[in-house]
């Protein structure tokens, strides 16, 4: 399904305000080393993950 022309600029023009005034905070699901990207993928894929997930190096 495509969106009209102007549809994803004004969404952006929706996001971006709260977003950079802090209003908006994500929900770290879970925190994983660079080599957990596989149990990442397969908790994405089985959506089993909650909120994001972060791989650090």
């Amino acid at each position: 399904m495509l969106l009209p022309p102007d549809r994803p600029a004004r969404l952006r023009d929706r996001a971006f305000p709260p977003t950079g005034a802090g209003d908006l905070k994500p929900i770290i699901g879970a925190v994983l080393p660079l080599a957990g990207a596989a149990e990442a993928h397969r908790a994405l894929e089985e959506r089993t993950a909650i909120g994001k997930t972060v791989l650090t190096p």
